[in-house]
């Protein structure tokens, strides 16, 4: 069996993280806290956030800005800003890695 090592991941999977949370991930990263420095777009209604352990390269989420229970509770402006985040987030993501190339 091979072994992915991700040793950026270390203080994650022993429970040392660097960078306590007051709670929400999410609502830390929008509110200036110690997620914020991970935040990479802020829109009027989503926002695109690394990952502090990411799995790979270029690993990223886009965010409503507000708590939702489901997809289906998003509202238009919500969806087509997160659509959209979403497409832009992949074309420079794959002009910036070339993965083709």
């Amino acid at each position: 069996m091979d072994h992915l090592w991700s040793p950026w991941r270390l203080d994650y999977v022993t429970g040392k993280s660097p960078r306590p949370s007051s709670g929400c991930i999410f609502c830390d990263a929008i509110a200036g806290g110690h997620q914020s420095e991970l935040v990479v777009h802020r829109g009027p209604t989503c926002f695109v956030i690394l990952n502090l352990y990411p799995y790979n390269n270029g690993h990223l989420m886009v965010v409503p800005n507000r708590h939702l229970a489901r997809l289906a509770d998003a509202s238009s402006d919500e969806l087509h800003e997160l659509i959209e985040l979403t497409r832009r987030a992949e074309i420079l993501l794959t002009e910036a890695y070339a993965p083709t190339a």
